[in-house]
């Protein structure tokens, strides 16, 4: 990760997940911690794509899926029961839309820059990961 790229992660961790954060936390309707491996989001030469690239790729689609599982009462307490942690991060170098993975607690999205667009596949994956586990 280059000086450019750590300047577009930090901008985008001050400047625009405060939002995001936010919006999590009212989608969860709990509270949850949420880990983002930043180092691992902040890819090299894509900097000046972070702000919509980010939000599409990992933090809307998550938004998203946990307002339908929480939109009543039933779905809140699944949730609040079932999920202990999320973490956020690009390790595995994947570049498919289906990388949700739920175990012991743990809602885990690892996936690299690809197919930004594809906001519904990854919220419709998130979601269907979470309601099995529920």
């Amino acid at each position: 990760m280059g000086l450019a790229e750590k300047r577009a992660i930090k901008d985008f961790q001050d400047n625009i997940y405060p939002g995001i954060e936010t919006e999590l936390k009212a989608a969860l309707k709990t509270d949850v911690p949420i880990e983002i491996n930043w180092e691992s989001l902040a890819v090299d030469n894509q900097g000046h794509r972070y702000t919509e690239a980010l939000p599409a790729i990992y933090f809307t689609p998550l938004v998203k899926a946990l307002s339908s599982i929480t939109q009543d009462d039933m779905g809140a307490e699944a949730l609040k029961e079932a999920l202990k942690k999320i973490e956020i991060k690009n390790v595995e170098g994947r570049s498919d839309c289906y990388t949700a993975k739920f175990a012991n607690g743990v809602l885990e999205i690892d996936t690299g820059y690809s197919n930004e667009h594809a906001v519904s596949t990854r919220t419709d994956s998130i979601q269907s990961t979470l309601e099995q586990a529920l």
